[in-house]
């Protein structure tokens, strides 16, 4: 059985979370936080983990959560929402190249990202970084 509990964690834990990351974030070559709006990635531990990952010198990659707000995200690496949670986080509806554009011109210059990977279902993903930005397509292969 599955279970999971929506308790808030103690200080002492998150306390004890970022001091296991902090330790084993000198062996890693990258961090990925991935957030599913559990909890755990709370705006303040959210931010001490990029912060902390970025003092390393380790590339912070984010796989966003759909609610809330992106602050909790700003500056990390690269953040890598889906269509519709970049387009929650924008304000607007992202249905072409020019609005996925758009968008993440927004989020890495609001969140302070060196890049912004927006996935775009069968139409691939849209990539900017500080230097290029292009849609990159899908690849059909069978399965």
């Amino acid at each position: 059985m599955d279970e999971e509990s929506t308790e808030p964690l103690s200080d002492d834990q998150y306390e004890k979370i970022l001091q296991a990351y902090s330790e084993k974030l000198q062996r890693a070559d990258i961090v990925c936080l991935q957030d599913y709006n559990k909890g755990l990635l709370n705006p303040s531990v959210c931010r001490k983990m990029i912060q902390l990952g970025t003092q390393a010198n380790k590339k912070v990659l984010v796989d966003p959560s759909f609610a809330g707000d992106y602050s909790k995200y700003s500056g990390a690496t690269l953040i890598a929402p889906n269509r519709q949670e970049a387009s929650e986080a924008v304000g607007f509806e992202i249905k072409t190249e020019e609005t996925a554009a758009r968008a993440a011109q927004q989020i890495a210059e609001k969140l302070k990202l060196k890049a912004v990977v927006i996935t775009l279902d069968k139409e691939g993903a849209y990539l900017r970084t500080e230097k290029e930005s292009e849609i990159i397509p899908t690849r059909p292969r069978s399965v």
